[in-house]
């Protein structure tokens, strides 16, 4: 029986990893020599929880119903709600392959928390902080302690806080969770009968996000000679090498897919999506604001409102 291994690097952009970087990165310059490979397009609007739910389900996000990490709680209400596995209008590929009568692994894929039914084992993405609910986090219930047992813990998906965190702290939070991460996708592999795996490593976009401003010449914020300009190919350069780690627990009949949901691109200016519909008059408060203030909802006139921002 053949065995799909799919692993998924959030955020990982084509331009360095398909270029300058390629002879850095081994084992992935190996699975583009011996397959094939190409730049996609990714979902509109391309979040990760929007693109990878497409990825997982082969549908629009039409389909899925997911364009953002929040919604309205009903289309009466200006309240709104964190979207979950709940709110997911399409199978996933591991349930339609339980279906089947075929094992799944899936680890970190982002919106299956709670988690759902299906044959096979998963870590969830925990978007709600649920790490701890071992009813919840990990399916079935059972697996939570096993990984325990073995690893010390359950790794959560993220790095709490991290926005508060120097570039230092950053850099070692997110290498040491990335390893642990590995190390509990080759727990399962290893250790689990499957013939679908799906892992995710999500922290890269944080990396991205963090110090792409020191690669790209374009930047307004570019320096050569900063101490942070080959962070993020030293990060790209562990990943391969986890990459690595991962693929020698593989037969050689086994279908690889490596991924990506998205690129990154600088971004210099934004538009204040609220300013834009007050100046122009399709949002209307109930009193006028002359100075810089943090907006609210209750600020608003809805009967005389004809559209809303976030």
């Amino acid at each position: 029986m053949v065995k799909v291994f799919t692993l998924g690097i959030d955020g990982a952009f084509p331009e360095f990893i398909f270029g300058e970087w390629l002879n850095d990165l081994p084992n992935i310059k190996k699975l583009m020599e011996n397959g094939a490979y190409a730049k996609l397009n990714s979902t509109i609007p391309p979040l990760s929880v929007t693109a990878w739910n497409s990825i997982l389900t082969g549908k629009s996000p039409v389909n899925t119903g997911l364009f953002e990490y929040i919604q309205r709680k009903d289309f009466k209400s200006y309240e709104f709600n964190i979207i979950t596995s709940l709110n997911l209008k399409e199978k996933q590929i591991w349930r339609i392959a339980s279906d089947q009568g075929k094992k799944s692994i899936v680890c970190y894929a982002l919106l299956t928390w709670p988690t759902r039914p299906f044959d096979g084992w998963m870590i969830s993405d925990s978007i709600l902080g649920a790490s701890r609910d071992s009813f919840k986090s990990v399916y079935p219930k059972e697996l939570q302690q096993e990984l325990e047992n073995v690893i010390g813990e359950v790794p959560p998906l993220d790095i709490a806080d991290f926005r508060d965190f120097t570039k230092e702290e950053t850099i070692d939070a997110v290498h040491k969770l990335t390893s642990k991460h590995v190390e509990a996708m080759k727990y399962l592999i290893k250790n689990k009968d499957w013939d679908f795996f799906f892992g995710l490593l999500p922290l890269s976009d944080r990396m991205n996000h963090t110090f792409w401003k020191y690669i790209d010449p374009g930047h307004r914020e570019y320096d050569p000679d900063s101490q942070y300009k080959n962070t993020l190919k030293d990060f790209y350069k562990f990943i391969d090498g986890k990459l690595g780690e991962l693929l020698e627990l593989l037969d050689e009949n086994a279908k690889i897919i490596v991924l990506s949901d998205h690129g990154i691109q600088r971004m210099h200016t934004r538009i204040n999506l609220t300013d834009w519909l007050i100046k122009n008059g399709y949002m209307v408060l109930k009193e006028p604001i002359n100075s810089r203030t943090e907006f609210n909802f209750d600020m608003v006139d809805w009967s005389k409102t004809k559209a809303f921002a976030i």
